[in-house]
C-alpha cells in the first residue's frame, strides 16, 4: 500500500522529510497568490498592465527556499533524536509536544508499558501507561488545527510523573496511537 500523505499533516509537521518540499511548494503558491492579487488590484486602480519586477519572482522563490531549508534542518535534528530513544518501540512517530509552556517538535514512542516523548529542546519525558489518568483528543489545540487524521492527545498524569500544567502531543496518524494509548486504560 502506498504511503498517503495527509494534506493537513504537511502544515502540522512540515519538518518530516516527506512534507518539507510540499510545504515549500504551498508557501510558494500562497505567496504567489498574494502577489497576483496585488498585481490585479494595481491593474484595476491604474487601468494599465503593470510590469512584474523580477525581484518579486526572486523573493517568492527565496521565501519558499528559506522555509524548506529551515524545516529540513529541524527534520535532521529530530531524526538524530531517534538515536537517543530506547529500542523496542511498538510505535514511533514525529510529534508536536506541549509540556508546560514549551511547544516543540520531537518524537513520541510507545514501548510495551510506557510512553516516551523526546522533544527537540528539553529533556525526555517518560510516562508509564498505567499512570495516565485521562486522555482527551483535540482537533484544535494551542492555536494549531489538527485536521484530517492528525490528532492532539492531551494527557492528565499525576504530579509524580509531570508537574507541568499541560502535557500532550500531536501526531499525524491518530488511529494507530488510539489503539495503543487507550488499551492500558481500559483495564484500570
Amino acid at each position: 500500500m502506498a504511503d498517503k500523505t495527509n494534506f493537513w499533516a504537511v502544515f502540522v509537521f512540515p519538518w518530516r522529510p516527506k512534507n518539507t518540499l510540499r510545504f515549500g511548494f504551498y508557501i510558494l503558491v500562497g505567496t504567489s497568490l498574494i502577489f497576483a492579487q496585488i498585481w490585479v488590484v494595481n491593474y484595476l486602480a491604474s487601468g494599465q498592465v503593470p510590469s512584474i519586477p523580477s525581484w518579486w519572482l526572486l523573493f517568492l522563490v527565496a521565501f519558499s527556499a528559506f522555509f524548506v531549508l529551515t524545516f529540513r534542518i529541524v527534520g535532521l535534528l529530530v531524526e538524530n533524536l531517534s538515536k537517543k530513544l530506547p529500542e523496542g518501540a511498538l510505535l514511533r512517530s514525529h510529534c508536536i509536544l506541549i509540556h508546560g509552556i514549551l511547544e516543540s517538535a520531537g518524537l513520541a514512542q510507545i514501548n510495551r508499558d510506557q510512553l516516551i516523548i523526546r522533544p527537540l529542546m528539553g529533556g525526555q519525558i517518560t510516562v508509564p501507561l498505567n499512570q495516565i489518568i485521562a486522555i482527551t483528543e483535540h482537533h484544535w489545540y494551542n492555536g494549531r488545527p489538527y485536521l484530517g487524521t492528525t490528532v492532539f492527545f492531551k494527557l492528565k498524569v499525576p504530579d509524580t510523573v509531570s508537574d507541568k500544567w499541560r502535557l500532550g502531543f500531536g501526531v499525524e496518524d491518530g488511529d494507530q496511537w488510539r489503539k495503543l494509548l487507550y488499551t492500558p486504560n481500559k483495564a484500570t
